[in-house]
Protein backbone atom coordinates (compact mmCIF):
# COMPACT_ATOMS: atom_id res chain seq x y z
CA UNK A 1 0.00 0.00 0.00
CA UNK A 2 1.06 3.32 -1.12
CA UNK A 3 0.53 6.27 1.44
CA UNK A 4 1.36 9.68 -0.37
CA UNK A 5 3.95 11.94 1.44
CA UNK A 6 4.01 15.66 1.25
CA UNK A 7 8.21 16.58 1.47
CA UNK A 8 9.37 20.15 1.55
CA UNK A 9 5.99 22.12 2.00
CA UNK A 10 7.90 23.94 5.48
CA UNK A 11 10.53 26.32 4.47
CA UNK A 12 13.93 24.25 4.94
CA UNK A 13 15.05 26.75 8.19
CA UNK A 14 12.12 25.32 10.08
CA UNK A 15 13.53 22.15 9.61
CA UNK A 16 16.71 22.67 10.60
CA UNK A 17 16.21 25.69 13.05
CA UNK A 18 18.64 25.17 16.34
CA UNK A 19 16.51 23.89 18.85
CA UNK A 20 17.81 25.63 22.84
CA UNK A 21 17.01 23.74 25.85
CA UNK A 22 18.40 23.65 28.85
CA UNK A 23 19.72 20.73 30.43
CA UNK A 24 17.72 19.08 33.07
CA UNK A 25 19.12 15.77 33.03
CA UNK A 26 15.83 14.42 30.72
CA UNK A 27 16.20 12.64 27.82
CA UNK A 28 14.96 16.14 26.13
CA UNK A 29 18.08 17.28 26.66
CA UNK A 30 19.25 16.27 23.31
CA UNK A 31 17.11 15.58 20.36
CA UNK A 32 15.90 11.84 20.73
CA UNK A 33 17.79 9.68 17.21
CA UNK A 34 15.11 7.15 16.11
CA UNK A 35 12.24 10.59 15.55
CA UNK A 36 14.63 12.94 14.20
CA UNK A 37 16.46 10.38 12.02
CA UNK A 38 13.08 9.81 10.47
CA UNK A 39 12.04 13.74 10.17
CA UNK A 40 15.42 14.89 8.90
CA UNK A 41 15.00 12.08 6.66
CA UNK A 42 11.43 13.15 5.06
CA UNK A 43 9.61 10.12 6.61
CA UNK A 44 6.93 12.17 8.34
CA UNK A 45 4.40 9.52 8.42
CA UNK A 46 6.95 7.02 10.68
CA UNK A 47 8.28 10.28 12.69
CA UNK A 48 4.53 11.36 13.75
CA UNK A 49 4.04 7.97 15.11
CA UNK A 50 7.24 8.26 16.97
CA UNK A 51 6.74 11.42 18.28
CA UNK A 52 3.43 10.96 18.97
CA UNK A 53 4.68 8.14 21.53
CA UNK A 54 7.10 10.37 23.01
CA UNK A 55 4.30 13.07 23.44
CA UNK A 56 2.96 10.80 25.50
CA UNK A 57 5.39 10.06 27.53
CA UNK A 58 6.77 13.62 27.97
CA UNK A 59 4.02 15.57 27.29
CA UNK A 60 6.29 18.98 28.51
CA UNK A 61 8.15 19.07 25.72
CA UNK A 62 7.55 21.99 23.08
CA UNK A 63 10.24 20.71 20.77
CA UNK A 64 8.24 17.01 20.60
CA UNK A 65 4.80 18.68 19.93
CA UNK A 66 6.33 21.02 17.32
CA UNK A 67 8.02 18.36 15.38
CA UNK A 68 4.65 16.30 15.84
CA UNK A 69 2.70 18.87 14.72
CA UNK A 70 5.40 19.55 11.66
CA UNK A 71 5.38 15.97 10.85
CA UNK A 72 1.36 15.37 11.32
CA UNK A 73 1.40 18.59 8.86
CA UNK A 74 3.59 17.00 6.53
CA UNK A 75 1.03 13.90 5.37
CA UNK A 76 -2.07 16.31 5.33
CA UNK A 77 -3.29 15.38 9.13
CA UNK A 78 -4.60 19.20 9.66
CA UNK A 79 -6.71 19.14 12.89
CA UNK A 80 -3.97 16.65 14.61
CA UNK A 81 -1.26 18.93 13.49
CA UNK A 82 -3.19 22.11 14.83
CA UNK A 83 -3.56 20.15 18.04
CA UNK A 84 -0.04 19.17 18.75
CA UNK A 85 1.04 23.16 17.61
CA UNK A 86 -1.52 24.52 19.73
CA UNK A 87 0.55 22.26 22.53
CA UNK A 88 3.53 23.46 21.14
CA UNK A 89 3.32 27.37 21.25
CA UNK A 90 3.66 27.46 24.79
CA UNK A 91 7.01 25.82 25.09
CA UNK A 92 8.62 25.76 21.97
CA UNK A 93 11.63 28.06 21.38
CA UNK A 94 11.56 30.21 19.45
CA UNK A 95 7.41 30.50 19.86
CA UNK A 96 7.02 32.71 16.39
CA UNK A 97 7.97 29.34 14.67
CA UNK A 98 5.45 27.52 16.46
CA UNK A 99 2.63 30.18 15.60
CA UNK A 100 3.86 30.42 11.75
CA UNK A 101 3.48 26.97 10.83
CA UNK A 102 0.41 26.64 12.91
CA UNK A 103 -1.03 29.68 10.73
CA UNK A 104 0.15 27.79 7.51
CA UNK A 105 -2.43 24.53 9.10
CA UNK A 106 -5.08 27.17 9.73
CA UNK A 107 -4.66 28.74 6.27
CA UNK A 108 -4.43 25.27 4.68
CA UNK A 109 -8.01 24.47 6.78
CA UNK A 110 -9.90 27.06 5.51
CA UNK A 111 -10.18 29.15 8.91
CA UNK A 112 -8.55 32.40 7.93
CA UNK A 113 -9.55 34.23 10.90
CA UNK A 114 -7.47 31.80 12.91
CA UNK A 115 -4.85 31.74 10.27
CA UNK A 116 -3.76 35.74 10.64
CA UNK A 117 -4.17 35.63 14.37
CA UNK A 118 -1.60 33.57 14.32
CA UNK A 119 0.20 35.31 11.74
CA UNK A 120 0.09 38.52 14.28
CA UNK A 121 1.15 35.93 17.14
CA UNK A 122 4.39 35.46 14.60
CA UNK A 123 5.32 38.33 14.56
CA UNK A 124 4.82 39.63 17.95
CA UNK A 125 7.08 37.13 18.79
CA UNK A 126 9.48 38.73 16.80
CA UNK A 127 10.82 35.26 14.57
CA UNK A 128 9.84 35.28 11.36
CA UNK A 129 10.41 38.50 8.88
CA UNK A 130 7.86 39.83 6.73
CA UNK A 131 9.75 39.24 3.52
CA UNK A 132 9.15 35.31 4.57
CA UNK A 133 5.70 35.85 5.65
CA UNK A 134 4.54 37.43 2.47
CA UNK A 135 6.23 34.66 0.22
CA UNK A 136 5.10 31.54 2.20
CA UNK A 137 2.77 29.46 -0.56
CA UNK A 138 0.43 28.50 2.32
CA UNK A 139 -1.04 31.48 2.49
CA UNK A 140 -2.09 31.89 -0.49
CA UNK A 141 -5.77 31.27 0.12
CA UNK A 142 -5.69 34.30 2.18
CA UNK A 143 -4.62 36.85 -0.53
CA UNK A 144 -7.47 39.08 -0.88
CA UNK A 145 -9.04 39.12 2.30
CA UNK A 146 -9.28 42.34 3.91
CA UNK A 147 -8.24 41.37 6.91
CA UNK A 148 -5.07 39.66 5.82
CA UNK A 149 -4.19 42.22 3.07
CA UNK A 150 -4.84 44.92 6.02
CA UNK A 151 -2.50 43.68 8.43
CA UNK A 152 0.04 42.72 5.82
CA UNK A 153 0.39 46.01 4.35
CA UNK A 154 0.66 47.35 8.17
CA UNK A 155 4.04 45.19 8.82
CA UNK A 156 5.25 45.63 5.59
CA UNK A 157 8.66 47.52 6.04
CA UNK A 158 8.27 49.72 3.05
CA UNK A 159 4.36 49.91 3.32
CA UNK A 160 3.79 53.46 4.44
CA UNK A 161 2.02 55.86 2.00
CA UNK A 162 5.52 57.76 1.42
CA UNK A 163 6.98 54.78 -0.41
CA UNK A 164 3.94 54.83 -3.23
CA UNK A 165 4.27 58.30 -3.80
CA UNK A 166 5.79 57.36 -7.00
CA UNK A 167 3.77 54.50 -7.99
CA UNK A 168 2.24 56.59 -10.99
CA UNK A 169 4.95 55.64 -12.46
CA UNK A 170 4.52 52.09 -12.32
CA UNK A 171 3.51 50.08 -15.86
CA UNK A 172 3.82 49.03 -18.94
CA UNK A 173 4.56 52.34 -21.27
CA UNK A 174 5.22 53.50 -25.32
CA UNK A 175 7.12 57.18 -24.39
CA UNK A 176 5.74 59.50 -27.00
CA UNK A 177 8.00 62.21 -28.20
CA UNK A 178 6.10 66.01 -28.59
CA UNK A 179 6.00 65.64 -32.28
CA UNK A 180 3.97 61.87 -31.85
CA UNK A 181 6.51 59.43 -32.14
CA UNK A 182 7.71 56.73 -30.48
CA UNK A 183 10.54 57.53 -28.47
CA UNK A 184 10.96 54.27 -27.08
CA UNK A 185 9.26 51.80 -24.44
CA UNK A 186 9.44 51.28 -20.76
CA UNK A 187 8.47 48.84 -18.34
CA UNK A 188 8.16 50.02 -14.17
CA UNK A 189 7.55 47.83 -11.53
CA UNK A 190 7.51 47.43 -7.94
CA UNK A 191 9.99 44.88 -6.35
CA UNK A 192 11.01 44.32 -2.93
CA UNK A 193 7.98 44.33 -1.19
CA UNK A 194 7.30 47.78 -2.90
CA UNK A 195 10.94 48.59 -1.20
CA UNK A 196 11.85 49.32 -5.09
CA UNK A 197 10.61 50.85 -8.32
CA UNK A 198 13.15 49.52 -11.36
CA UNK A 199 12.78 50.95 -14.81
CA UNK A 200 13.94 49.21 -18.03
CA UNK A 201 14.09 51.27 -20.99
CA UNK A 202 14.48 50.36 -24.40
CA UNK A 203 14.71 53.15 -27.23
CA UNK A 204 15.01 53.21 -30.77
CA UNK A 205 17.62 51.42 -33.05
CA UNK A 206 20.84 53.31 -31.78
CA UNK A 207 19.58 54.14 -28.63
CA UNK A 208 20.98 52.46 -25.55
CA UNK A 209 18.62 50.40 -23.34
CA UNK A 210 19.05 51.56 -19.43
CA UNK A 211 17.82 51.18 -16.08
CA UNK A 212 17.07 53.31 -13.67
CA UNK A 213 16.12 52.02 -10.00
CA UNK A 214 14.24 54.41 -7.43
CA UNK A 215 13.53 54.61 -3.75
CA UNK A 216 12.19 56.25 -0.87
CA UNK A 217 14.64 56.85 1.80
CA UNK A 218 12.99 57.45 5.17
CA UNK A 219 16.40 58.17 6.75
CA UNK A 220 15.82 62.05 5.41
CA UNK A 221 12.46 61.76 3.39
CA UNK A 222 13.83 62.10 -0.01
CA UNK A 223 13.46 59.79 -3.06
CA UNK A 224 16.72 58.45 -5.01
CA UNK A 225 17.64 57.38 -8.35
CA UNK A 226 20.56 55.78 -10.19
CA UNK A 227 20.69 55.39 -13.67
CA UNK A 228 22.95 53.65 -16.01
CA UNK A 229 22.68 52.71 -19.63
CA UNK A 230 23.98 50.08 -22.20
CA UNK A 231 26.70 52.36 -23.04
CA UNK A 232 27.65 53.02 -19.54
CA UNK A 233 26.43 56.69 -20.16
CA UNK A 234 25.96 58.33 -17.04
CA UNK A 235 25.82 57.19 -13.97
CA UNK A 236 23.08 59.82 -12.66
CA UNK A 237 22.35 59.95 -9.34
CA UNK A 238 19.64 61.82 -8.55
CA UNK A 239 17.71 63.32 -5.21
CA UNK A 240 14.15 64.92 -4.80
CA UNK A 241 10.88 64.04 -4.15
CA UNK A 242 7.04 65.19 -4.54
CA UNK A 243 6.58 69.33 -5.71
CA UNK A 244 3.35 71.03 -4.59
CA UNK A 245 1.33 69.87 -7.20
CA UNK A 246 1.94 66.16 -6.79
CA UNK A 247 4.75 65.45 -9.71
CA UNK A 248 8.43 63.74 -8.31
CA UNK A 249 10.95 66.12 -9.26
CA UNK A 250 15.09 64.92 -8.92
CA UNK A 251 17.93 66.77 -8.96
CA UNK A 252 21.88 65.51 -9.24
CA UNK A 253 22.50 64.59 -5.66
CA UNK A 254 25.51 66.70 -6.04
CA UNK A 255 24.46 70.33 -6.67
CA UNK A 256 28.00 71.18 -7.74
CA UNK A 257 28.07 69.09 -11.48
CA UNK A 258 27.65 70.47 -14.48
CA UNK A 259 25.75 69.87 -16.44
CA UNK A 260 22.87 69.68 -14.08
CA UNK A 261 20.27 67.30 -14.37
CA UNK A 262 16.97 67.79 -13.30
CA UNK A 263 13.67 65.65 -13.96
CA UNK A 264 10.43 65.84 -13.39
CA UNK A 265 8.15 63.47 -13.77
CA UNK A 266 4.18 65.17 -14.17
CA UNK A 267 0.84 62.28 -13.51
CA UNK A 268 -1.87 63.44 -16.38
CA UNK A 269 -5.41 63.20 -15.69
CA UNK A 270 -5.66 60.81 -18.37
CA UNK A 271 -3.75 58.07 -16.55
CA UNK A 272 -0.23 59.20 -18.65
CA UNK A 273 2.88 60.86 -17.20
CA UNK A 274 5.03 63.10 -18.73
CA UNK A 275 8.95 62.98 -18.01
CA UNK A 276 10.80 66.05 -18.90
CA UNK A 277 14.51 66.22 -18.17
CA UNK A 278 16.08 69.61 -18.32
CA UNK A 279 20.20 70.48 -17.69
CA UNK A 280 21.58 73.70 -16.96
CA UNK A 281 25.39 74.68 -17.02
CA UNK A 282 24.91 77.87 -15.35
CA UNK A 283 24.56 76.27 -11.83
CA UNK A 284 20.59 76.19 -12.26
CA UNK A 285 20.12 79.60 -13.55
CA UNK A 286 18.71 78.75 -16.83
CA UNK A 287 17.44 75.46 -18.08
CA UNK A 288 17.18 74.07 -21.64
CA UNK A 289 15.28 70.76 -22.47
CA UNK A 290 17.33 67.16 -23.19
CA UNK A 291 14.22 65.06 -22.82
CA UNK A 292 10.61 65.49 -23.16
CA UNK A 293 8.18 62.20 -23.21
CA UNK A 294 4.91 61.41 -22.34
CA UNK A 295 4.53 57.76 -20.90
CA UNK A 296 1.38 56.65 -22.14
CA UNK A 297 0.05 53.06 -21.17
CA UNK A 298 0.91 50.73 -23.37
CA UNK A 299 -2.89 49.30 -24.18
CA UNK A 300 -4.30 52.77 -24.66
CA UNK A 301 -0.91 53.44 -27.30
CA UNK A 302 -2.05 50.60 -29.22
CA UNK A 303 -5.62 50.64 -29.30
CA UNK A 304 -4.95 54.46 -30.91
Amino acid sequence: MSRRIRVFRIPLFLLVIPIVIPHTGSVFAQPSPAADSLYQAGEFAAAAEAYEALARAHPDSGRVWYRLGSSLYQTGRHDAAAEALQRATATFQPPSYAHYLLAQVYAESDRPADAVAEIRRTVEAQGVPYAVLVSTAAFEPLRGLPEYDTYMDSINPCGAPEYRQFDFWIGEWNVMTPNGGVGGMSSIEREYNGCLIVENWSGPTGVPAGTSQNFYDKADGKWRQNWIDAQASGPLWLVGGLDTSGAMVMMDADPSANPLNRITWTPNPDGSVRQHWETSTDGGATWSTSFDGLYVPRESASSN
